[in-house]
């Protein structure tokens, strides 16, 4: 009998705490009245990471390929700069390229003796973009990195 009781105890005191926490007079809450801290990576519109996109243009009259690096972030879509090519670069490449490993992501390529490439961090929650080159003819090694300024 104890056993029975201590039972109903429980169901009717869990019964209680689900229907005190399930006020039918409150609105719906949603992801933005949630007190959960999100990533620091997490964009606060889309709830997406911020990203890189590329729309590849034709080629122009000379037959050279063209394409429009965008940022995506903050539910906008930045215009970063117009490029040659913009293949994704693979994780595993970044060392190689010294980018980062923290990256989000990386792209960018090589055509007729260049190349142009770019990278994506998040600092202090806000996206940061670096862009770097590095040419057949250039007298040091490496890629040369630095900061892009973003146009909003």
């Amino acid at each position: 009998m104890p056993l029975s009781l201590s039972r109903i105890i429980l169901f009717v005191a869990a019964c209680f705490i689900i229907s005190c926490g399930n006020n039918s007079d409150s609105k719906p809450t949603s992801a933005a009245d949630t007190t959960q801290p999100t990533a620091p990576v997490q964009d606060t519109i889309t709830n997406q990471p911020p990203s890189f996109s590329c729309q590849v243009l034709p080629e122009d009259s000379m037959g050279i390929p063209h394409s429009i690096l965008y940022l995506q972030s903050g539910g906008k879509k930045i215009t970063i700069d117009t490029i040659y090519s913009c293949g994704e670069i693979a994780p595993a490449e970044y060392a190689e390229k010294k980018i980062p490993a923290d990256a989000l992501m990386a792209l960018g390529g090589w055509w007729a003796g260049s190349g142009d490439y770019f990278y994506l961090v998040v600092r202090n929650g806000k996206p940061v973009v670096y862009a770097g080159w590095q040419d057949e003819q250039q007298t040091d090694e490496g890629y040369h990195w630095e900061e892009k300024k973003l146009k909003e």
